[in-house]
């Protein structure tokens, strides 16, 4: 329709940091949040940078079968891509970051930034949560927080 134009998504960036090699953190998370997302209406995630070839470990659902291993054949990771659009609710993000978080206590620190600027949380607490979901919304100061 003439007039209308269409809505930029918001990019985001996600970093995982910590001692030694997060990379198979940082596949194991970018493929979480396509499960969880409801990635085919409303985000876009991949790999950064885009892995040889554009085959994306962790895209589609022959990704699940894969191992460690295999993993490590597509070279290093420095992060995850996401293009959210326009519907698509910061909280949805949180909670997603939260539910991998509990499964995996151990990861390490995850950095979001976004338009608003970062956030580092660690532990997928409500504070964690509720400090995503600010951040990305742009209604306070971001930064490193608490930590437990």
């Amino acid at each position: 329709m003439e007039g209308e134009h269409e809505v930029e998504p918001v990019r985001i960036r996600i970093e995982l940091s910590g001692p030694g090699d997060v990379g198979e953190d940082t596949r194991d998370l970018c493929a979480w949040l396509r499960r969880t997302l409801n990635s085919r209406e409303h985000a876009s995630v991949r790999l950064l940078p885009d892995p040889p070839g554009g085959a994306d470990p962790t895209d589609g659902a022959a990704a699940d079968a894969r191992t460690e291993a295999d993993g490590a054949a597509y070279g290093p990771v420095e992060g995850i891509d996401l293009a959210l659009g326009h519907g698509f609710a910061a909280l949805n993000l949180a909670m997603s970051y939260a539910s991998w978080r509990a499964a995996r206590p151990t990861s390490p620190a995850v950095t979001l930034t976004g338009r608003h600027g970062s956030v580092t949380v660690h532990d997928g607490s409500a504070e964690d949560i509720r400090r995503i979901v600010t951040a990305l919304e742009g209604n306070a100061p971001t930064g490193g927080g608490h930590r437990p």
